[in-house]
């Protein structure tokens, strides 16, 4: 079999659509996920309500979705119309971002074992008698403990415009 003899013209033309190529195939990659999965996303996430801002992109291959809620009445039903409005398909991270202080923060602490025994053993009721002796006599304004299937939703409202929004897996 006869090979053509390869020049130096012939290898820089070959190296040249090579990095054409797989150039090429980066900007089609990038405008893939720009256009079609992160803008839509991000448009129907703006038009929640209880959404303050939202910073969507992918990270190690997964699409890391960050949510920033402002203070809300019900968690359960916020993180439910956040992740809807996610692709069923795929593997996401839906991150939720409060706006905790200190004191919540150790409050959370303090909660946090009833909270996860509670959706590892499904002992939901010692967990809210738990969390009510942990509460009581503090400087909140209100919490909620919440459950579905699949989560325990845990808010805190403090003083001032602080609020702690925990979702919890469950593993039973």
């Amino acid at each position: 079999m006869n090979w053509p003899k390869l020049t130096k013209s012939n290898i820089t033309i070959i190296l040249m659509s090579f990095i054409f190529f797989f150039s090429l195939l980066l900007v089609g990659q990038w405008a893939y996920q720009r256009f079609v999965i992160i803008l839509p996303i991000q448009k129907q996430l703006a038009e929640i309500s209880a959404s303050k801002d939202t910073v969507i992109k992918f990270e190690n291959g997964d699409l890391l979705v960050t949510v920033k809620f402002d203070e809300i009445v019900n968690l359960q039903d916020s993180y439910n119309e956040v992740s809807n409005i996610l692709p069923k398909q795929g593997k996401y991270i839906l991150k939720i971002i409060d706006n905790r202080d200190a004191y919540l923060d150790n409050l959370w602490r303090k909660c946090r074992f009833a909270i996860e025994e509670a959706a590892t053993l499904n002992n939901l009721v010692a967990a809210k008698d738990t969390i009510t002796k942990n509460l009581d006599d503090t400087e909140i304004k209100n919490w909620l403990l919440e459950i579905d299937k699949d989560y325990l939703y845990f808010q805190l409202h403090g003083e001032g415009n602080s609020y702690l929004y925990e979702i919890v897996p469950r593993l039973y």
